[in-house]
């Protein structure tokens, strides 16, 4: 018994040693006819997409705060992802920081500021401003400017801008 397992051990060895040997990586052929030492080389390749989460709250009352955060970004080294207010309109309006009572023209009007970190913004101010891996958030306060004459249910819109740009 114990010579059989020598025997099959012997001829295993040989014919590994006696058996072509072939290794193919990315159009390159190696055999066992190849000078030594046998190498190959290969790429390797990953692609992450960018990806980020900006949560922008659907509404807000004049008087009270909204958050606007900007998290899980992942985006390319060197640049950096903003949130920009970049427009506010009444319904009978076409710019600024005002809410209106109704559609029409005449229609009346109460103007409102922003603040954040107890400074104004107004359209076109940067909000946020981050980078990879850096998550980020803006409290925002609104509060009317003005006095108001007429009751009633004013309402208007801001428009955020998300954008991604080289430092």
């Amino acid at each position: 018994m114990k010579k059989n397992i020598i025997t099959l051990f012997s001829f295993a060895v040989i014919m590994a040693f006696t058996m072509p040997a072939t290794v193919y990586a990315d159009n390159t052929m190696i055999t066992n006819e190849s000078p030594d030492p046998k190498t190959a080389t290969m790429n390797v390749s990953y692609t992450v997409e960018p990806s980020y989460t900006v949560t922008i709250p659907a509404s807000v009352t004049i008087g009270g705060e909204a958050t606007v955060s900007a998290k899980d970004i992942c985006i390319e080294k060197g640049k950096t992802l903003k949130v920009t207010l970049s427009g506010a309109q009444a319904q009978n309006e076409t710019s600024g920081l005002k809410v209106s009572a109704g559609a029409d023209k005449g229609s009346p009007v109460l103007d409102y500021k922003i603040t954040k970190d107890s400074d104004s913004i107004g359209v076109d101010s940067e909000i946020i401003s981050t980078t990879a891996g850096t998550d980020a958030t803006a409290n925002l306060t609104f509060n009317l400017s003005g006095k108001y004459t007429y009751s009633g249910t004013y309402n208007g819109t801001i428009t955020f801008t998300v954008s991604v740009e080289w430092n």
